[in-house]
């Protein structure tokens, strides 16, 4: 447990080790948002399924 002495002081960041965190965040966000809105789809509308079948009504058993 010696005692340390500073030669000289360090360098300053740089502008990327200062901003690293709002960078991502930004460039997270985006990502976030462009998947969850259309996920790079565009905006095409879902193709129609069709008619569905009816629902069909069957005799009840005669008893037999």
């Amino acid at each position: 447990m010696g005692v340390r002495y500073l030669i000289s002081e360090p360098d300053e960041p740089t502008w990327w080790e200062k901003n690293k965190p709002v960078v991502y965040a930004v460039v997270g966000l985006a990502a976030g948002f462009w998947l969850a809105s259309a996920g790079g789809h565009g905006d095409s509308a879902p193709a129609d399924p069709g008619p569905s079948p009816a629902a069909s009504i069957t005799a009840p058993p005669s008893g037999r």
